[in-house]
């Protein structure tokens, strides 16, 4: 219901395709008549750190967040640190909260790099998309502005990045779903998808909510 939305966190490293989960959610979510929202925290955090440490007017929080909303709107800002240090500032806790506290729509899709900062924000869902390395590695090329035969920046980028996001893994829940973006088609992910949004919608209907395996799960809370 509005105002107490499903959350969907998903994890992934840059060019594994979570946008793309997003937008296919988004609109598998829409055929059943619930309307969704979608934040990349990462990118989010990066540019509203930077508002609040250029701002000398003392802004309000609300003022300081559409400043960042409006940046992210520069797709070439995916250039990415690793570590997860910028997504659990306390700062950036408090105005992604703000954020989802703002929107009033039925599911909000978060995205972000790192499982660490997972803890952070509040969740109902988690999906991981995962996708070939190669995948992986044309975004980071694009990011640093390298061609991609000629790769060394992103290529060491993209190593430390494997192994920061490997260690990351353990920390997560035993309660996830996998989104394997192993082929460049969308047929096989629109599939998946679209039997975790039904779960959801039929949590909406009649308070059921079990995922495709029909084993029981914890619905969302409705505080």
């Amino acid at each position: 219901s509005m105002g107490n939305p499903v959350i969907v966190t998903i994890i992934g490293l840059p060019g594994a395709g979570k946008t793309t989960v997003s937008r296919v959610a988004a609109r598998a979510f829409a055929a059943h008549g619930m309307k969704t929202a979608s934040l990349d925290i990462d990118r989010f955090a990066k540019q509203y750190l930077a508002s609040v440490k250029n701002d000398i007017a003392g802004r309000r929080t609300r003022e300081l967040i559409q400043e960042a909303l409006l940046a992210l709107r520069d797709r070439m800002a995916r250039i990415m640190n690793p570590g997860e240090s910028a997504a659990i500032h306390p700062y950036t806790v408090e105005a992604v909260k703000a954020w989802i506290h703002e929107q009033s729509v039925d599911v909000i899709f978060l995205e972000m790099h790192w499982a660490k900062a997972l803890i952070h924000y509040p969740s109902h869902e988690l999906w991981i998309v995962t996708a070939p390395s190669e995948k992986c590695l044309r975004q980071f090329a694009r990011s640093y502005h390298e061609p991609f035969e000629k790769r060394s920046l992103s290529q060491e980028m993209f190593a430390r990045a494997q192994f920061y996001w490997s260690n990351d893994l353990r920390s997560l829940p035993r309660e996830k779903h996998l989104i394997s973006n192993t082929a460049y088609g969308l047929n096989a992910i629109r599939y998946r998808i679209q039997k975790l949004v039904a779960t959801i919608a039929i949590c909406y209907e009649d308070g059921r909510y079990e995922n495709e395996d029909d084993i029981p799960t914890i619905p969302p809370s409705a505080n």
